[in-house]
């Protein structure tokens, strides 16, 4: 369960950025690019993100995270020479053990509604009630 305000409010921005921007949003890759030229860092305008890596984007600052944002393989989970690692890191700020993370962050859902779902089942967030904190 996520339990702090200021953890609540990352999740439902994260939640809110993937609804505004939809085809930034890919579940099933932390960080890919429509471009294969992998020589610069990607740019926001061609690059998805699964929840656990808006969530480090909107905690670092989009562009710092997205200068970070380089990968060794298309489309596949990725760490650069600094160790960096996206999943981890947002499991951490969260606070969340590992089975709490990966029910959420594994669930290869194209529905924000199936995320949603997910997301208050696994992690006691809710989203028809801005103003409550947790389920």
């Amino acid at each position: 369960m996520i339990k702090t305000r200021k953890r609540v409010r990352l999740v439902r921005e994260a939640v809110a950025y993937i609804e505004a921007n939809p085809r930034q949003w890919n579940q099933n890759t932390w960080l890919s690019t429509r471009s294969r030229a992998m020589r610069n860092p990607p740019s926001e305008c061609n690059t998805t993100m699964c929840l656990a890596g808006h969530i480090m984007a909107i905690e670092m600052g989009r562009e710092r995270f997205l200068s970070r944002a380089f990968w060794w393989d298309w489309g596949q989970r990725w760490k650069r020479d600094d160790d960096f690692d996206i999943e981890e890191r947002a499991v951490k700020l969260l606070g969340l053990e590992w089975d709490e993370a990966r029910a959420v962050f594994h669930c290869t859902t194209k529905s924000i509604h199936a995320l949603k779902a997910h997301i208050t089942y696994h992690w006691g967030i809710t989203f028809e009630d801005e103003e409550a904190e947790v389920a």
